[in-house]
């Protein structure tokens, strides 16, 4: 009787040592919370992911007489191989997921755009109202994307999308 006695009391103890304090429960949260960070960031620290961030964003190019965003990078056509690839693509959605950029360059060509979807290395699915290989037009056309696109967009400011390397069909 006195050891099972012993033995409840010892357990009391134990358990009362146990308890998750706010101390403890705060350490765990910013340890889970750092490890997500670092997830998210591909292992960098902070103010080396949000320089590359801040990389990627348009910047602000003169093309004739207009200032218009504009972004260089490496892409490849993803979907719409029915109208060509070209220089500069002016981006109206910018997507993580394959299927709604499909979807959105589908009701882009019912409004009657020769909508197709470019994607990078990074797998960020862009899709395109229109191509061209000439700056000018592809800024006269951002200009005035409110007469060629009935609804609402999904990014507050659509860019030129300056594709660094693209490979063009030869003529025949």
């Amino acid at each position: 009787m006195i050891r099972q006695i012993v033995l409840i009391a010892a357990c009391t103890v134990l358990l009362q040592g146990c308890r998750t304090t706010e101390e403890n429960y705060r350490s765990s949260y910013e340890i889970a919370t750092e490890k997500l960070r670092a997830d998210e960031t591909g292992g960098l620290d902070r103010d080396t992911y949000n320089k590359i961030i801040e990389q990627q964003r348009p910047k602000i190019s003169v093309v004739g007489e207009d200032s218009v965003p504009l972004v260089n990078g490496y892409a490849w056509q993803f979907y719409g191989k029915e109208y060509p690839l070209c220089k500069y693509n002016v981006v109206v959605g910018a997507m993580k997921q394959q299927f709604n950029a499909k979807a959105f360059c589908d009701r882009l060509r019912q409004a009657g755009c020769e909508s197709y979807v470019i994607t990078d290395r990074d797998k960020n699915y862009f899709v395109v109202a229109a191509g061209f290989n000439d700056k000018q037009k592809a800024a006269d056309y951002l200009n005035s994307i409110g007469t060629h696109i009935p609804f609402k967009l999904p990014i507050d400011q659509p860019y030129i999308y300056d594709t660094t390397r693209i490979y063009v069909k030869p003529s025949k």
